[in-house]
């Protein structure tokens, strides 16, 4: 039996209904742009390992990763309800992680 259906009828039964709240939907272009970041970050640290650093393969992605963590911080600092507070992000334990 797939797990994702095991965990669909799990679900159902121990996470509680509860109705929508106005406004608390998902902010799918933020994640869409977390994402894109992620991605693009990662694809060119992969092609750095193949290629090399200094070729376009390498660099694109990692530019267009850069420019899109940028838009993404911004965009997500501007609403109301971004995936991510930024300011978790002064905290040192959750900026560098668990060391």
């Amino acid at each position: 039996m797939p797990v994702g259906l095991v965990l669909l009828v799990l679900m159902t039964r121990v996470v509680p209904d509860r109705p929508g709240q106005p406004g608390s939907g998902i902010d799918i272009f933020g994640a869409l742009l977390a994402t894109a970041t992620a991605a693009s970050a990662i694809y060119g640290l992969i092609n750095a390992g193949d290629h090399g650093w200094s070729v376009p393969m390498t660099l694109g992605p990692l530019a267009a990763a850069f420019a899109l963590g940028i838009v993404c911080v911004v965009y997500e600092r501007a609403i109301t309800r971004p995936l991510l507070d930024p300011a978790l992000l002064v905290r040192r334990p959750i900026a560098a992680g668990p060391c």
